[in-house]
């Protein structure tokens, strides 16, 4: 596509953040568990007749319908790390943070993709964050829902951004090894920034 509607950025996130990212959310720090919960619909569309390859888990890190921004999960500063590295890395000014999430889909036999969809029924960008290298494409489609205009593989590391209320998207269920995101819902352009002190990553070393 000669004008993709998103922008696709490799390793803007350290290294070093990448691994403490991939190793926490897969449990891999030895007396640490993740807290992931079941969801029978991860597109969260309760008005549609979802596809049962949309089962997966997930957690709130922040915002969502949490009373107060930033109760979704007692450590949701160190989350919200690569979204502050990205958009310093491309010089954007973070307005607001509505909402972060991780995703986490499990491999199946064939690929099937969910439903396209859109995040917030107000204006909004998105930054999908790769935790870990897997298949299971996230999918562009035009106005009518039906024709794939796009498609972004996942990459650890890798980053797609896009305009969250035009742009219907979904993801592909994966069939190599289990693929997670993080999920995030902002908006930008704050002449004056703010500003959120995050927990160093060394958190859960």
């Amino acid at each position: 596509m000669n004008n993709p509607p998103y922008k696709v950025y490799d390793n803007l996130v350290s290294k070093e953040s990448q691994d403490k990212i991939e190793n926490v959310i897969f449990s891999r720090y030895e007396g640490y568990n993740f807290p992931l919960y079941y969801s029978s619909n991860l597109t969260g569309d309760k008005n549609s007749n979802f596809k049962e390859e949309e089962r997966g888990f997930s957690a709130e890190i922040y915002g969502g319908n949490s009373n107060e921004r930033g109760s979704g999960h007692p450590n949701f500063p160190f989350f919200l790390h690569p979204l502050y590295e990205i958009c310093q890395k491309l010089n954007y000014n973070i307005w607001e943070i509505y909402r972060a999430r991780t995703f986490m889909m499990m491999k199946q036999e064939t690929s099937i993709s969910t439903l396209p969809h859109i995040d917030l029924d107000y204006p909004h960008m998105v930054c999908l964050y790769y935790v870990n290298d897997s298949d299971g494409d996230t999918l562009f489609y035009d106005r009518s829902k039906k024709n794939i205009i796009g498609r972004v593989t996942p990459k650890k590391g890798r980053c797609l951004i896009f305009n969250g209320y035009v742009n219907f998207h979904s993801a592909s269920t994966p069939t190599l090894n289990d693929r997670a995101i993080i999920n995030y819902d902002f908006n930008l352009m704050n002449p004056n920034p703010k500003k959120i002190t995050y927990t160093p990553l060394k958190t859960y070393e």
